[in-house]
């Protein structure tokens, strides 16, 4: 449990895909949270990942290199978490629903002022 991210993602599991820039490493699941490259020292330990921000929960590791669009992934893990909630939940069936709409938006105006738009 002590092992540092970056040996996890670049000795155990072989690094970026395509030799492309590493960007962030999704930990926990839909509702964990992402390090960034200047984390990737952080072990891989729960009391660690928490205080960089994220959770272990799941166990689930997902490296993403610079072509992921973050608010793109949000909004993956957003949809996700609000059908798993089954809606019955009223703070998890709105809230979710309330990102749903804000990340929609970014995604939306990220489209219409096309590539210089900065969003990554």
């Amino acid at each position: 449990m002590d092992t540092a991210l970056k040996k996890i993602i670049y000795v155990i599991g072989g690094g970026i895909g395509g030799n492309k820039k590493f960007k962030a490493v999704q930990l926990g699941g839909p509702s964990g949270g992402y390090i960034p490259d200047e984390l990737l020292d952080t072990p891989a330990d729960h009391e660690a990942i928490t205080k960089a921000g994220a959770i272990t929960g799941s166990g689930g590791m997902a490296p993403m290199d610079v072509t992921t669009c973050m608010v793109d992934t949000a909004r993956f893990f957003i949809y996700f978490c609000e059908d798993e909630s089954w809606r019955k939940c009223n703070p998890c069936r709105e809230g979710t629903r309330r990102m749903q709409g804000i990340l929609e938006r970014i995604i939306s105006l990220k489209n219409s002022a096309g590539p210089g738009f900065g969003l990554s």
